[in-house]
Formats: C-alpha cells, sequence, structure tokens
C-alpha cells in the first residue's frame, strides 16, 4: 500500500521544482456588510422635519404636498411622488427639493475588516514572514442583495491599518492613515468620462475596482501586512438622482432600500519555502 508523502516532502519537493519559491492562491472574500439605506433616509427626513413648518423641512413638504394634494402634517416622504414639482412658478426636480441631510443619508459609507493570515494558513504558509510577494488580477465588490431604488453612487475605496472600531468609516478616513486605492462604478454612458453610478438599482452582482495611479501598490503593500481595513464611501458632491415609477414617468420613487456588498478577489501569495524549511534542514 502506497503511504501518501508527508507535508514537509511535498514542500521539499516543491523547493526543488521552483527554485524556493512557491505560488499559493488565496482567495479573499470578506462578509457581506448591510447597508440600510432606508433607514438612515428615514431618519434624515425625521430630523429635517421636527415641525411641518421648519425651514429644513420645507423642500419635503412641497414634495409631500405634490402628492396628497393637501398640506401635510405631520411630514413624510411619500413612497412615490411627481418627478416635477412647481416651487413658485418655476418647474424643479424633487431630487432638488430633497435637504443635503437626506441626500447625504443615501450615500454608502462601510468599513471592512480584512485577516488573510487564516486564509494564508490554509493555503499552506503559517509564517507571515514567509510572503515575498502577492499579486491578482481583479478586485470586486460584490453586490449579492440590492433593494437600492435608486442607482448606488460610485464609491471611492480606501486602504488602512487593521482598526478595531469600523463603526465610523468617516472618521477613518479623516484620520490620515487611510489611502484612497480606486473606484468602483459603473461607465453607463458612453459619451461621457468616468463612472456614472456605483450599481444600478435593484441590481446584484460584481463591480471591479478601478485603480487610481499608485493604488495597486499601496493595495499590494497592505495584502502583504495580511490584516487590514478597507473603507468604501461615496464621495460628496454626486447628484442623487430617482428612479421614474414602473409605467408612470410623471413619478419617481423615494430612495429607499437596502444592500448588502463584500469584497472578493483571487490572490496569489508567493512564498519563500526554502526559508520555512532550513530549520528541518531540508
Amino acid at each position: 500500500m502506497r503511504r501518501a508523502l508527508p507535508s514537509f516532502l511535498l514542500l521539499a519537493n516543491a523547493v526543488a521544482c521552483s527554485g524556493g519559491q512557491l505560488d499559493l492562491p488565496v482567495p479573499l472574500s470578506t462578509p457581506a456588510f448591510d447597508l440600510d439605506v432606508g433607514s438612515a433616509i428615514d431618519q434624515a427626513v425625521t430630523a429635517a422635519c421636527p415641525t411641518a413648518d421648519a425651514v429644513s423641512c420645507q423642500g419635503i413638504a412641497l414634495i409631500c404636498q405634490a402628492e396628497s394634494g393637501a398640506p401635510c402634517d405631520p411630514v413624510d416622504l411619500p413612497a412615490q411622488f411627481p418627478a416635477e414639482i412647481d416651487v413658485d412658478g418655476t418647474t424643479t426636480r424633487a431630487e432638488d427639493l430633497l435637504p443635503a441631510e437626506v441626500a447625504d443619508a443615501a450615500r454608502p459609507q462601510v468599513a471592512i475588516p480584512v485577516d488573510l493570515g487564516q486564509a494564508l494558513a490554509d493555503a499552506g504558509a503559517s509564517d507571515p514572514e514567509q510572503v515575498k510577494s502577492v499579486s491578482f488580477d481583479e478586485v470586486f465588490i460584490t453586490w449579492e442583495e440590492n433593494s437600492l431604488s435608486f442607482d448606488a453612487p460610485v464609491l471611492d475605496v480606501y486602504v488602512g491599518p487593521a482598526a478595531n472600531d469600523v463603526s465610523d468609516p468617516e472618521a477613518l478616513i479623516a484620520s490620515g492613515d487611510f489611502v484612497k486605492v480606486g473606484t468602483v462604478g459603473k461607465d453607463i454612458d458612453p459619451d461621457t468620462a468616468g463612472f456614472e453610478v456605483g450599481q444600478l438599482a435593484e441590481t446584484t452582482g460584481q463591480v471591479p475596482l478601478a485603480f487610481v495611479a499608485g493604488g495597486n501598490d499601496a493595495f499590494n503593500e497592505r495584502l502583504r501586512s495580511l490584516a487590514f481595513t478597507m473603507v468604501l464611501s461615496a464621495p460628496e458632491g454626486q447628484s442623487l438622482t430617482l428612479k421614474a415609477v414602473d409605467g408612470d414617468d410623471s413619478k419617481v420613487r423615494k430612495p429607499d432600500g437596502a444592500a448588502a456588498i463584500k469584497l472578493e478577489a483571487t490572490l496569489t501569495y508567493t512564498i519563500d519555502v526554502a526559508g520555512a524549511l532550513a530549520p528541518l534542514g531540508l
């Protein structure tokens, strides 16, 4: 009966065949993180409308009245409402009446902790010092679930050190320890440069990360550290474009819904097998 070779003999054979180095495929797949945009929108509307006549509530009050046909008290943002509203004789897009706080609530921000130590160990390298280099073809943000009623904005991607507290992505970026490595988005208008949206409304699937100059190297450096934090943040200044109600272009849907996103890639770690076997005398 032929017995399987011990793992250290297999590694020794790999050393002989590879000149002392071995490429190990390591999957990168973070847990899915929930983006409850609908709740954030509702909270922003409540904050903007402590009373029906609050200055911050004027735009929402006009939207509510345009849909209901009468002044609203309390004021809320209806599930659907006219796409264009007459304001003192001027036709105005409904999204332009939303206060900045509501538009900001539609900007996803999430911090994702990444720890590749166990995945690398499972692939055959238990010592991070063995890592000589890391390579990858593409990095994706995967939208596993998406019930957002509007096109998600473009997301900037930052990497930084492993953080104990990931509850405030904006604060992590402001700390100065995080570097922008790229942008996640879709080019849906060939006549316009760059990305127009981060993901289409109610659409799932993978969207690749497009690296900025130097971003590939910064990301690679973090991959070699094995444990780091990645922040996805929709930058300020992106317009919120509401989607038309099915079958009625005169009305739009309230920004609402939720999504679940995660980071995915297939990495190749090149490790120093000879160094690992040296203490064994192999």
